[in-house]
């Protein structure tokens, strides 16, 4: 048939395609309604992949890739806190200038250590208590640094101890004052019991222990390790959230990540 020398009532057509429907476009799958010839085309989810001319999904932790024709899953990206993160940048710069502050005070009072002023201030109590704001300032780091288990067994018992350390000076030294003003004109006949340093520190130590006991107990009943946070697939390409794992009290859900 020579095309050349066939007529149309309107310029510039084309001889019409004799299908009952065009190929798919990428991403696509075809469903076959009716005759085989016929067959809509089905788009396929961001995260499903064409396989045997059908969608299947992409394992936890893999996505589909970038280019056509889009039937190989491969793993995602992992994303996690780092200490050059524009979100660390301000927390970390506030650690240093706290680590910094206290490591001043301390020299102060080791250089002054012998005088009225610090022996009167509990210097015991003191030097706990600015250990703890130091631990309190180093957590930053450690919650900064990747997901490891050393990282996250430190910052599950550190967190708790930190704070600890510091309530637990606070409260001995506020219990010793309160209780040497309640007795009055006694206090300077009899001083009361349980108000020498070395009793200071052994009751503050007992209320760290207690602290110290939990938190040991819990890493030895869940271990922390590093785990993975699945993320929505409602994003144009997510990433795979490195994070630290924590005790699970509830009956996990064992639906499939993916969103509908």
């Amino acid at each position: 048939m020579d095309k050349s020398l066939t007529r149309w009532k309107r310029a510039g057509e084309e001889i019409p395609v004799a299908v009952c429907s065009e190929p798919c476009p990428a991403g696509h799958v075809q469903k076959v309604k009716g005759v085989k010839c016929c067959w809509v085309c089905i788009r396929c989810r961001d995260y499903e992949i064409i396989t045997d001319d059908d969608c299947v999904a992409c394992p936890n932790g893999t996505f589909p890739t970038s280019s056509a024709p889009r039937n190989v899953c491969e793993p995602l990206p992992v994303d996690y806190m780092s200490i050059d993160s524009v979100w660390a940048i301000a927390p970390v710069a506030s650690s240093v200038v706290g680590v910094v502050s206290v490591l001043f005070v301390i020299s102060v009072f080791i250089r002054y250590n012998s005088t009225p002023i610090i022996m009167a201030s509990g210097r015991e109590l003191c030097y706990v208590l600015m250990a703890g704001m130091l631990l309190c300032y180093a957590m930053t780091f450690v919650l900064v640094a990747k997901p490891t288990l050393a990282t996250c067994a430190l910052m599950r018992a550190g967190l708790g101890l930190s704070l600890a350390l510091c309530y637990a000076a606070l409260f001995t030294k506020t219990n010793r004052i309160s209780r040497i003003f309640n007795r009055g004109l006694k206090a300077m006949v009899k001083r009361p019991s349980y108000t020498s340093p070395r009793s200071q520190l052994a009751i503050c130590f007992c209320l760290v222990g207690v602290q110290a006991i939990g938190a040991a107990t819990w890493i030895a009943m869940d271990l922390p390790h590093p785990t993975y946070a699945y993320p929505d697939f409602r994003t144009t390409r997510p990433y795979l959230r490195q994070t630290c794992s924590w005790a699970q009290f509830t009956k996990p859900n064992p639906t499939h990540h993916h969103t509908t």
